[in-house]
């Protein structure tokens, strides 16, 4: 007869739940533009554990996470931040990125005897689980002039946008006044010579009208 030694990684039943989300779960970014988000993972368990953040690297967007093993407290929270640089010859279009956490569990680890070698067997003293979450990056081209003066104009809120509409629209006007009086009196000019066309008589005369009152 032969000892029979269990020496399979101890697992917790239920398994213990982990979320890992992005904040925001999606971002507009321009080539050659930098933004940082907030990676956060929350644990339903009352267990010991850890967290390693990671993710693949794409062509022409960088990313860095600089935290790595973390401490995930009892029922707790934890998060990183994740730094995304985009390269200025970035195509412009709609990236979807994965992000990894790697969580390790400890376990109960006992050590066994072997009844015929005499060494001491232990099983693992963690256990490791694998979560995935999925980030849309859209990278938009650069900015231009346009693009920029509108973003300076979102910036500073709706009273100034109304204020540079009003300014510019008097000196619209303004620049344009010489040539708006000019034409109003020509079409006053024009109608009054029809007006008087018409009140000529049939030798070509105009018509007069007697100022005497008639009683």
């Amino acid at each position: 007869m032969c000892a029979l030694i269990d020496v399979t990684p101890r697992v917790y039943i239920p398994p213990p739940f982990f979320n890992i989300t992005t904040s925001p779960s999606s971002i507009e970014i321009r080539a050659g533009e930098e933004k940082t988000i907030t990676l956060t993972l929350k644990s339903r368990a009352n267990i010991k554990s850890g967290v390693h953040f990671f993710t693949n690297q794409i062509d022409k967007i960088k990313l860095n996470i600089p935290s790595d093993n973390i401490a995930i407290p009892n029922y707790g929270v934890v998060t990183s931040s994740l730094n995304i640089k985009v390269e200025s010859d970035a195509k412009p279009s709609s990236y979807t990125l994965p992000l990894y956490s790697n969580i390790s569990i400890l376990t109960e680890a006992k050590p066994r005897r072997s009844a015929f070698t005499g060494e001491y067997i232990n099983n693992s003293a963690s256990q490791n689980l694998d979560k995935t979450s999925l980030l849309t990056v859209t990278v938009l081209p650069p900015m231009n002039l346009l693009d920029y003066i509108n973003s300076i104009l979102n910036t500073w809120g709706t009273p100034v946008k109304e204020l540079i509409g009003l300014v510019t629209a008097i000196v619209t006007v303004g620049g344009a006044g010489p040539y708006i009086v000019r034409w109003i009196r020509k079409s006053q000019s024009k109608d009054i010579t029809e007006e008087n066309e018409k009140k000529k008589g049939s030798n070509g005369n105009t018509a007069w009208k007697s100022p005497v009152r008639n009683w």
